[in-house]
């Protein structure tokens, strides 16, 4: 169980593999779309599906279980912001891969993880055919405005890590890599 001073090694993990893989996905999505890297869809696309189900079961578990203690004295101002970006993070990696579903199956392109097919491309005498086009448009909109506030919220969070370790010299970061 989380407790004020320690994390578990599952909660640890997930913070950093969705993290990480987070931004990972941001960049190249980023990349993909401004220099049209056609070829990289596939893997964004499985890369994403797989990222939901770690994503789905770290929100429940976190739903379950709350917000880890805060370690660190805070105002009342940083303790709101804190709670908000943290909102943020969780809230939004998961509508990033369900928007990314959304575009995809919306636009009649199917679902895939590496060639298995979770839901066949909508195909009508040999030519692609949206299943339905305002949820595509949505999942598209919505993956764009989502590139965009997710870049913030991970900014503020690592400034805020940084902030912890470098300048209030508490045990935030130290916890959320495991040490005591």
């Amino acid at each position: 169980m989380n407790s004020d001073k320690s994390l578990t090694k599952t909660t640890i993990f997930l913070h950093w593999f969705i993290g990480l893989a987070i931004i990972a996905m941001i960049i190249v999505g980023y990349c993909m779309d401004e220099f049209k890297l056609r070829s990289l869809y596939p893997i964004h696309k499985s890369i994403g599906i797989i990222l939901f189900v770690f994503i789905l079961y770290r929100v429940i578990r976190r739903l379950i279980r709350g917000f880890p203690e805060h370690v660190a004295e805070m105002n009342s101002m940083e303790n709101f912001v804190s709670k908000a970006v943290l909102w943020v993070l969780l809230i939004g990696t998961l509508l990033f891969p369900i928007s990314g579903m959304m575009m995809t199956a919306g636009g009649g392109h199917g679902l895939n993880v590496f060639g298995f097919e979770l839901l066949a491309p909508n195909v009508i005498d040999g030519k692609r055919v949206a299943l339905s086009h305002n949820i595509h448009e949505i999942g598209e909109e919505m993956h764009k405005i989502l590139m965009i506030v997710m870049s913030i919220a991970i900014l503020l969070h690592v400034a805020a890590s940084l902030k912890h370790h470098f300048i209030a010299k508490d045990a935030t970061l130290k916890r959320m890599l495991g040490k005591k």
